[in-house]
Formats: structure tokens, sequence, C-alpha cells
């Protein structure tokens, strides 16, 4: 590896796509003005991965975070000094990855290690969604009917199935008509919006957990 100094050798180029690979986060920034740069450096050396290089000819400190709890703990450390400044680079399984979303995927990870079942950080419950939903607002409209006979009852059984991201969750919609499975919709819109890259994220998660019953009347009797 290469020596932690002041500047970087004639050689000292690095690939952050082949050296995210297999890890959880890779994270260059360029020299600021910042009163927290020295902090960022002494943050980035704690990765044993470090070293002062070039990426594409830009001399940056580079930092290869492993999928351990103390070193997601130490890139979340290094992206909440650095991810305002300009020419901060990030990857993930060898991506780039947008800054502020691996700092908040990271972050949540690293909130959920220390819980004592992950599940009741990390999954929503929601319920089947492949059942229609009424829409629960008419505009305003009252519509009043008589009834010469109480209603009838019919009681419903709603599955409900435990959401394996539960941030993902509030920016994702299935489609039912998708001929991808519901766990493969889950997978890939967790990769298009980088949250894959948590080491709990698992669209396999998505199971029945429970049902809940509903009372509707029938207003057709025949």
């Amino acid at each position: 590896m290469a020596s932690k100094k002041d500047g970087p050798g004639p050689q000292e180029v690095v690939d952050p796509h082949a050296e995210s690979e297999s890890a959880l986060a890779a994270v260059a920034f360029q020299k600021s003005s910042s009163a927290s740069m020295p902090m960022a450096v002494a943050v980035a050396q704690r990765s044993p991965g470090y070293r002062f290089a070039y990426i594409e000819g830009r001399a940056v400190h580079f930092s290869v975070f492993g999928p351990t709890v103390a070193e997601a703990m130490n890139a979340v450390s290094l992206l909440k000094l650095t991810v305002g400044w300009k020419g901060v680079l990030c990857y993930s399984r060898g991506r780039p990855v947008d800054a502020h979303r691996l700092l908040e995927v990271l972050d949540c990870y690293v909130a959920a290690t220390r819980c004592v079942d992950r599940r009741a950080h990390c999954h929503a419950v929601i319920d089947d969604p492949m059942i229609p939903r009424a829409p629960a607002y008419y505009g305003g409209i009252t519509i009043a009917m008589s009834r010469a006979n109480p209603p009838l009852i019919k009681e419903v059984v709603i599955a409900r199935y435990a959401f394996p991201c539960v941030r993902l969750q509030s920016r994702f919609r299935f489609q039912p008509d998708h001929p991808a499975t519901l766990r493969n919709q889950i997978q890939a819109a967790a990769a298009a919006q980088d949250y894959d890259v948590c080491p709990f994220f698992d669209a396999d998660a998505f199971e029945v957990v429970g049902e809940r019953r509903e009372q509707h009347e029938v207003f057709d009797r025949y």
C-alpha cells in the first residue's frame, strides 16, 4: 500500500470502480479550504486502504471501507465531514454513488447494527400490494342512501407483508401487471436508487408476516 504522505507519487493511480467492487464504499475528496479538512484527512487515514493518489488526473485522498461496522462508522464520519464539498467522489459495488444517498444508507445501516432485532429498524409492514384499494377521497360529495334492511357485512382477510427496506418503501410503487416478480421489482428499485449498498438489504425478506381483517358492506344481495 502507498505510504501516507503529502502528495502522490507519479505511479500512484487508483481505479475506484475496481477497488470498490467488493468493499462497502470508497470515498475520494480533493484538498478543501474547509476548516474540517484536517479532521477529514485524519478520518480517511483510518481506512486500511487509504492512499493519496490520482483518479483521472486529479490528486485526491482516497479511502476504501470494508463491510465491518467499525469501517462503516468511519465512512459515515468521513461523509458527514465532506458531503457538501465540491469534487467528492463516492463508489460502492463498482459503481459511482451519490454522496448524500451513500451517507443516508450507511448511517441507517450503522443504526440497524445497534438494534436487538434489526427488522424493527429495517422493515416496514404493508398490506398485500396485489389487492386493489378503493380511493379514500371522493371529492367531497356525500351520497345519502336509505335502506329498508340492515346491510350485509362481509369480512375480508388481507395479508400483511414485510417490506425489506423502510427507506425504499416510501419511494417505491409496485406494478401489478409487470412480468417481474414482486421481489425482483423491489431488488431492481433498490439497485436503481442505491439502497442495495446496505449489507442488510435482502429483497427475499419480502414475505407474508401476518394478516388483518376488514368488514365491508355488501350492497348486492343477489
